[in-house]
C-alpha cells in the first residue's frame, strides 16, 4: 500500500486537475454567455463578466498551487506524524475516510461557485430562487459534515458492511 505522503501528494494532483477542469469550463461558459447577450446593460455585463472570470482565475491559481506545490504540501501534512504511522498500511476505514474527505472537497468546489452566483444574483437582480438556494445550503452541509465527520462516516460504513 502505498504511504500517507504518496495519498497525500495523489490527492493534491487530483484536486489541482479537478480545479483546471472547473475553470476552463467556467471560461467557456461566460465567455459563450457574454458573447451571446445583447440588450444587457454595462453594469450587468461588467458584472456578468467579471465576477465569474475572477472565480475561474482563483481556480486557475488553486491548480497551480497544487500543482506544483504537491510535494511540499504533502510533506508538510504529515510532517507531524511518527515515522511508523507515515510508512504504515492503510485500513479499509482510513482509505473509505479518505474517499469521505475528497467527496467533501469536490462537493465545496462545486457548492462554493453556486453559492457565489445566488450572492451576485442577490446582488445584481435583487431576487433569487428558493428552491435552488435551499439545494445548495443542503449541498454545503453535506460537504461540511464529510470533511469534518469522515472518520465517523466511515466507521459507521465499515459497521454496516460487516453486519
Amino acid at each position: 500500500m502505498p504511504s500517507t505522503r504518496d495519498f497525500a501528494f495523489l490527492g493534491c494532483r487530483l484536486l489541482s486537475l479537478l480545479a483546471l477542469y472547473w475553470a476552463l469550463e467556467k471560461t467557456q461558459f461566460y465567455i459563450l454567455s457574454v458573447a451571446s447577450s445583447t440588450g444587457v446593460s454595462l453594469i450587468e455585463l461588467l458584472g456578468g463578466f467579471l465576477v465569474p472570470i475572477m472565480l475561474a482565475l482563483a481556480d486557475v491559481a488553486l491548480f497551480l498551487l497544487l500543482w506544483f506545490g504537491a510535494g511540499w504540501i504533502s510533506e508538510r501534512m504529515v510532517s507531524g506524524m511518527p515515522d511508523g504511522e507515515r510508512e504504515a498500511d492503510w485500513s479499509h476505514s482510513k482509505v473509505l475516510a479518505l474517499g469521505v474527505t475528497v467527496l467533501g472537497l469536490v462537493l465545496v468546489f462545486v457548492t462554493v461557485p453556486r453559492i457565489a452566483a445566488y450572492v451576485f444574483a442577490f446582488a445584481f437582480r435583487g431576487h433569487i430562487d428558493p428552491a435552488g438556494l435551499v439545494q445548495v445550503a443542503l449541498m454545503l452541509i453535506i460537504s461540511v459534515y464529510c470533511l469534518v465527520g469522515a472518520a465517523r462516516i466511515a466507521e459507521i460504513v465499515v459497521k454496516l458492511r460487516r453486519w
